[in-house]
């Protein structure tokens, strides 16, 4: 998926599941993330650019917290959701 496409679907997720973005933020540090709130909010926004690895981290931490929100709101998890990172199951 080219990362343009990545971050584009990844907002649209951030926005759809209404995740708190500093939230996200946090969780993509426990993941070993290294960039800024700031520069995630950035990101999220268009306005610039992570590298492959950071937009991977970012991936998981946004797959985590929409886990823990369908978990939380007794939803299941239907294997049908689409991937920040283009792999859809």
């Amino acid at each position: 998926m080219r990362a343009d496409d990545q971050r584009r679907q990844l907002a649209q997720m951030v926005i759809e599941e209404g995740l708190n973005v500093h939230d996200l933020w946090l969780r993509y540090l426990m993941n070993g993330g290294s960039a800024g709130d700031d520069e995630l909010a950035r990101y999220l926004a268009g306005e610039l650019q992570l590298e492959e690895l950071q937009r991977d981290l970012l991936s998981i931490a946004v797959r985590e917290l929409v886990s823990e929100r369908q978990e939380s709101l007794g939803l299941r998890d239907t294997g049908k959701r689409r991937h920040p990172d283009g792999d859809d199951s």
